[in-house]
This record gives C-alpha cells, structure tokens and sequence, in this order.
C-alpha cells in the first residue's frame, strides 16, 4: 500500500462502526468497465442507499462517498487528490485518491459524515 489508507482498513472501520452504532450495513460488488466496485449500503426503512464505494485493486486506494455539494467544493479547492466523482452523481460525490495528501484522520471523518448524510 503506497497511500494512507487500504480497503482493509475501510472493510475493519466500517465494521466497526455498523456494530457500535447498531447500523444495517451491507456491501455489493459490481463492475464497472472493467474495474470491480465494492458498493457500500446502509439501511434505512426499507430502503438501501449508498454512502461510499471501494476502488478494488487501485493502488493507492480510490474511494467515492457521498457528500454535500459545499463540502465537496471545499474539498476539491483545498486538495488536489480529491476529485468530481466519475462513478456516482458528481454534484453529490466526490473520488478520493487515498495517496496521504487527506489524512487518515481526515478519511474516516469523512466516511462518518457520508454515512450520516445517507441517514438523512
């Protein structure tokens, strides 16, 4: 692992979290020209929405999550390895490339805040 945060450690956190806080989480494999994208899920109601998705393989580590339109132009301004997502809706999403310019800190802040806006 080149960058500061791997799909293990994504896989663990989210785990983790889903156990403390008592969330229905899930996750779905899908492909995507060619490249394999682990979609993760939280339930609400009867309803699965999706909050982040895992680049398999990428080295460093891709991720997309869900994110308000203001964070993610602030974001976008304040570093370069955060990018419009090219997979998910990208008014509502941002790809982030795990390379350590965000931090790891600054990964699992924002994949708490993607699943919070999921709850919403």
């Amino acid at each position: 692992m080149i960058g500061n945060l791997s799909e293990t450690e994504v896989s663990d956190f989210l785990v983790q979290a889903a156990v403390q806080n008592a969330w229905d989480l899930s996750v779905h494999k899908e492909i995507v020209d060619e490249k394999v994208l682990m979609l993760w899920r939280i339930k609400v109601g009867e309803e699965n929405r999706n909050f982040l998705v895992v680049h398999k393989g990428t080295d460093p580590l891709r991720i997309d999550m869900r994110c308000n339109e203001g964070l993610s132009k602030m974001l976008q301004e304040r570093f370069e390895s955060v990018l419009p997502s090219k997979v998910m809706s990208p008014k509502e999403w941002v790809e982030i490339i795990c390379s350590g310019q965000v931090t790891k800190e600054e990964l699992l802040d924002l994949i708490r805040a993607a699943i919070e806006l999921a709850l919403a």
